[in-house]
């Protein structure tokens, strides 16, 4: 009989360890590495400071997903920073961050208790957002054709300014059965940046019917966005979207920049028009000359 309670009173504690283990704490540079490293990390970002009920209970829910064995190689940990790099959230809320392969979802439903996050990070375990760039972005969106591939609600921003991203993989996740979410990374397709004169960075535009609307609004929370996506959009003022430039298009402008960058006290309105047709009476100079040139020499081989 002793053996069996001690047999009981050993299995209990154990499952208490378990149960109860300490989740690993990690600074910002450390969690870095470890979504550098692992294809999914799950962190609550809360720090010291916060005593509220909600945290200890935001805490507890990462301990018990922590003894979960939901996702193989899951990696979960908490950062006592108000905010992570990559991040715009600085208040004391706990808050969590699943990446995925590098790229953060920000967790913005109501509940914060096991199951729900359990069933949040199962939906999203792949990025929802789709990526743009300069040989795909017509092609899938259309937005100059009428855009018969739906409506699209895309972020364009780089690097050195993708702090909006966890938020927009919630926007994405939310819209995924309404309407085409994408990203566009103004570093790697610069000229997309110049087709739609993207001044700043982030910016966010809705194309629908052969129009854009600008999101021109400070609030960046995930209702603040699917709201406009829902229909607030309607308040913003629209515009054509710009034709998806020809070879001969990049050629001018390239033209253009570089006569800027030769003269800088030239005027930044530059007519497009009047530069075509200098060009253009250039190449018929050189064309006129070229074919005096070869008359002459016919006449020399003559004489």
């Amino acid at each position: 009989m002793s053996h069996i309670v001690v047999v009981c009173c050993c299995s209990l504690l154990l499952f208490n360890c378990v149960v109860c283990r300490d989740v690993d704490e990690v600074s910002g540079f450390q969690l870095q590495q470890l979504v550098h490293e692992n294809d999914y990390v799950l962190t609550l970002t809360q720090p010291h400071s916060c005593q509220s009920d909600e945290c200890h209970y935001a805490l507890e829910s990462l301990q018990l997903v922590a003894d979960s064995t939901y996702i193989p190689d899951l990696r979960v940990v908490r950062v006592p920073e108000t905010a992570l790099p990559g991040t715009t959230t600085t208040d004391e809320q706990p808050r969590f961050y699943f990446y995925r392969k590098s790229v953060p979802i920000l967790f913005d439903y109501g509940s914060i208790g096991r199951d729900e996050i359990l069933t949040w990070m199962e939906n999203n375990r792949d990025l929802n957002s789709i990526p743009l760039d300069s040989t795909s972005f017509e092609h899938r969106t259309q937005a100059a054709t009428g855009a018969t591939t739906g409506d699209w609600l895309v972020l364009f921003q780089k690097p050195s300014c993708d702090q909006l991203m966890p938020v927009w993989e919630a926007v994405a996740s939310r819209l995924k059965h309404k309407m085409n979410v994408a990203t566009v990374d103004m570093s790697v397709s610069p000229d997309l940046k110049t087709r739609f004169q993207i001044a700043k960075c982030p910016s966010i535009l809705f194309f629908r019917l052969g129009k854009m609307y600008s999101y021109e609004l400070d609030f960046k929370d995930v209702q603040s966005l699917v709201s406009f996506a829902d229909g607030w959009y309607t308040n913003a003022p629209s515009h054509p979207v710009p034709k998806d430039p020809t070879p001969f298009d990049v050629l001018t402008d390239r033209i253009v920049s570089s006569v800027k960058d030769f003269n800088p006290s030239l005027e930044v309105d530059i007519s497009t028009t009047t530069l075509l047709l200098c060009i253009a009476g250039a190449f018929i100079v050189l064309v006129l000359f070229w074919r005096l040139c070869c008359r002459r020499q016919k006449k020399m081989k003559l004489y």
